[in-house]
């Protein structure tokens, strides 16, 4: 039995011892923070490898950390840096860090932060004064609508209104034609009749002288 836990015991020790950290990170720093679109400068001390098989991008909390991207391969460890062009589309967050290596050797920097690059919010922001902008005019829109057909309705009134005067006009023009022929025509009737007892009057007077 004790054979066999020497025998553990010993396998752990040589796997630790043949774990290597091909480098010590100097930067970033824990809380160090960049903007996305500007550089980064990863720098190391202490190389015990030749080349850096790769630098990688990861995120996450430090138990689970999560690959993000590939910053680059094969690099000389003596250079002691390594600038990085940081992508202006890279997603903000608080949690990134840098792997050197390859596993099981690998090397860890601390927390660092990415920041949204200026032209993006600036570009956000002017897309949302865009749509705001747009938003209005469509208001202004909607609410001249009723207007416009509130004047339209009032054309419509006024000019069924004129329509109607005017066809009334020549109803009226005829009825006053017609109750003046009327009138002429009873006064004829009335001349002729006292002509008639006129004519009579002076006949019979004749007769009684005769």
């Amino acid at each position: 039995m004790k054979s066999i836990v020497a025998a553990i015991a010993a396998f752990a020790i040589a796997a630790v011892s043949a774990q290597t950290t091909p480098v010590s990170l100097t930067s970033p720093l824990t809380g160090t923070v960049y903007t996305a679109g500007t550089n980064a400068i990863i720098s190391w001390i202490n190389p015990s490898v030749a080349t850096i098989s790769q630098i990688e991008l990861v995120k996450g909390p430090s138990s689970a950390l999560q690959p993000v991207l590939t910053v680059t391969t094969n690099v000389n460890a003596a250079d002691m840096k390594y600038t990085w062009a940081i992508p202006a589309d890279t997603a903000a967050g608080t949690d990134y860090a840098f792997e050197l290596g390859t596993s099981p050797n690998i090397a860890y920097s601390g927390f660092f932060t990415i920041q949204a690059a200026s032209g993006a919010a600036a570009s956000s922001n002017s897309s949302a004064a865009a749509d705001s902008s747009s938003a209005a005019s469509s208001s202004m829109a909607a609410s001249s609508a009723p207007a416009s057909s509130s004047m339209a309705a009032s054309s419509s009134s006024m000019a069924a209104t004129t329509s109607a005067a005017a066809s009334s006009a020549p109803a009226s023009s005829s009825a006053a034609a017609s109750s003046a022929a009327a009138t002429t025509k009873a006064s004829g009737a009335s001349a002729l009749k006292a002509g008639v007892v006129g004519a009579g009057l002076v006949a019979g007077a004749a007769a009684l002288l005769l």
